[in-house]
């Protein structure tokens, strides 16, 4: 970085893999195939990019700092299965070739739940994600019910998405050294959906009810929810047909009863 005059943008929050048997241990378990497309979220200075560049078909590296993309563009110049696009991904859309791609990225920890939602509202074009995040993000992507960490993430993500962690990565592995440690999870896009619902917007908009009032019970909840419009009646016909205790909270009810309560709860499904 020195040599080629660029600094490190805490900003971003710029965190480089700089040893190299975790960066083969992770190329490794990401499995990548000699035809497969993939696409690597902040690329950095090119650690995991030169391993991934001879095991794939195309490896489209999408870096957002202006300087680290033009080191990189300098560096595989000469590479015809490499792109180089200077982008913020939360701005890049993948294009539409008719292949799934592999997804591969060391998330920066301040955006990594609004990276992952972005990358599953694209979920079409995607097999399969490997991502570096931070520890506390593996454990609330993981969590399960009645759990401190189980959420709107782990519920939106293990909806679209076959959930495994794979590795931990000790903080002392990057430069400059993190506060934390990290885990690299794989999240494998379903085929359909974990479960059946007809109004998957209003589903979400349940889920985030709940959560956002952690406090209340979900009975209560709900029915502050002004954008929701729902009435004392019908939130306990639902919570009556389901056999769901009014008292419970959000975070104790499973993918399953979260299904059932906004099928049961949605005005059209009720006959509104």
């Amino acid at each position: 970085m020195r040599d080629n005059g660029l600094s490190i943008n805490k900003a971003m929050g710029q965190n480089f893999l700089i040893q190299p048997s975790k960066r083969d241990e992770i190329i490794r378990l990401c499995g990548i195939c000699r035809h497969e497309t993939v696409l690597e979220i902040g690329p950095g200075l090119g650690a995991l990019t030169e391993c991934i560049k001879p095991l794939c078909g195309n490896l489209v590296a999408v870096e957002k700092d202006r300087g680290l993309a033009g080191f990189l563009r300098g560096s595989f110049s000469g590479s015809d299965n490499v792109e180089i696009i200077n982008s913020d991904i939360l701005r890049y859309m993948i294009p539409d070739h008719g292949r799934k791609v592999k997804v591969i990225g060391n998330l920066p920890y301040y955006i990594t739940s609004a990276i992952i939602f972005h990358m599953l509202c694209q979920k079409s074009r995607i097999g399969s994600m490997f991502f570096t995040v931070q520890k506390e993000v593996a454990d609330r992507i993981t969590a399960g019910p009645a759990c401190g960490d189980y959420g709107v993430l782990t519920i939106g993500v293990s909806y679209h998405c076959v959930v495994r962690r794979l590795c931990k990565i000790g903080r002392g592995v990057f430069f400059p050294v993190p506060a934390v440690d990290s885990v690299l999870i794989e999240l494998a896009v379903r085929k359909r959906p974990a479960v059946y619902v007809k109004n998957e917007g209003y589903f979400f908009k349940v889920i985030k009810t709940g959560f956002n009032k952690r406090r209340k019970t979900f009975y209560n909840a709900l029915l502050s929810a002004s954008d929701l419009n729902l009435d004392k009646a019908s939130i306990l016909n639902a919570f009556s047909l389901l056999k769901i205790d009014p008292r419970i909270r959000a975070e104790e009810l499973n993918l399953q009863e979260f299904a059932q309560l906004a099928e049961a709860l949605e005005p059209s499904c009720r006959g509104d």
